[in-house]
């Protein structure tokens, strides 16, 4: 498969996002000359994202840039992710939404953990609350959950003349059986895939012209 540019985007497990701000928290505390220095704080995920950027860069020889281009969805995933903050639940219930199934937040259901919850918790506890929770070093590491890549579509518009009635706009059968030899749809897409080799679709638009 070759591109020669690309976009990415990088989802990190929940966890990794709650752990980021009770780390900086904490830095503020102990480190707060240190910290005024820097203007942004890297994050995992943008370090996991800047990693991913240079390595694809390297291994072919592609650009990254915002155009629409080849596309590359990167989805890690935590085991310990929900485990490891379960007692958030029991201190601070008001902050999540329990399951629609179920009428209360439990312990063994930890359905209610996501972004928008863990962005609540964040956002209501600030920087003097996030520095008092305790982290501990992971016994697992991140995983790769999902990987997706694809083209982004590429338009082609354009008008045609047809001047011939034994020329069909698209293939046309009748009871499976192709009634003529070829139609504009396929000339058209044979031209294209001699220097874009893809699947296409054929849409027809139609004007008030005359």
């Amino acid at each position: 498969m070759a591109f020669k540019c690309f976009q990415i985007s990088v989802s990190t497990p929940f966890n990794s996002l709650l752990r980021d701000s009770i780390l900086l928290a904490k830095l503020k505390q102990r480190l707060p000359s240190l910290i005024d220095h820097f203007n942004t704080i890297a994050t995992i995920k943008d370090v996991w994202r800047h990693l991913a950027i240079e390595a694809i860069m390297s291994k072919f020889n592609a650009a990254y840039n915002g155009e629409p281009c080849f596309q590359i969805n990167i989805v890690l995933d935590h085991k310990e992710a929900a485990e490891e903050f379960s007692f958030l639940c029991q201190k601070y219930p008001h902050l999540f939404h329990p399951n629609r199934k179920s009428k209360k937040l439990s312990e063994d259901d930890l359905s209610h953990f996501n972004h928008s919850s863990i962005g609540r918790i964040i956002e209501t506890l600030g920087d003097d609350g996030l520095k008092d929770l305790s982290i501990k070093i992971p016994s697992k590491a991140f995983h790769l959950d999902k990987l997706e890549c694809f083209f982004h579509p590429m338009y082609i518009v354009g008008r045609y003349n047809k001047f011939s009635r034994c020329l069909s706009q698209t293939p046309w059968y009748i009871d499976g059986e192709k009634k003529m030899a070829t139609s504009v749809q396929e000339i058209i897409i044979e031209e294209i895939n001699k220097v874009i080799p893809c699947e296409s679709r054929f849409e027809q638009l139609f004007d008030n012209i005359r």
